[in-house]
């Protein structure tokens, strides 16, 4: 088995191997089929900006839309939300409801961004604005 490393993402590659012994050394295979490596992960999101909040109805946060990798559709997003920068005790809901659209306000009227609303995020009663 043999870890071929430093190839790039969502790139053909064909191999080819031969065999060696204290006689010499045996004439290189045909070429493999095409082995295509796997497309890279999406890149990383901007960081999420506020629009609004409260602990009964949530916090609206947004998002500029991530350019598509390897003209691959994103499939879901994730969201994280910590009390702490660190993201220590961080709740996460995986595959929040976006849909692309233009939030006003954000200086940028051409670009499209996402935005989700996170609720039940704490218990009732807990101050989580700074």
């Amino acid at each position: 088995q043999l870890k071929a490393k430093g190839l790039s993402p969502a790139t053909d590659y064909y191999f080819q191997v031969r065999a060696v012994n204290l006689i010499g050394e045996s004439p290189w295979s045909l070429p493999s089929d095409a082995m295509r490596t796997a497309p890279p992960p999406p890149p990383r999101c901007e960081k999420p900006r506020f629009i609004s909040g409260s602990r009964v109805h949530g916090m609206a946060i947004y998002w500029p839309v991530p350019e598509a990798c390897a003209d691959l559709v994103i499939q879901r997003y994730d969201v994280r939300v910590a009390q702490h920068a660190m993201m220590l005790g961080a709740l996460e809901t995986q595959g929040v409801s976006t849909e692309p659209h233009i939030v006003e306000g954000t200086g940028q009227a051409d670009e499209q961004f996402l935005t989700t609303t996170m609720d039940k995020c704490w218990d009732p009663g807990v101050v989580h604005f700074y």
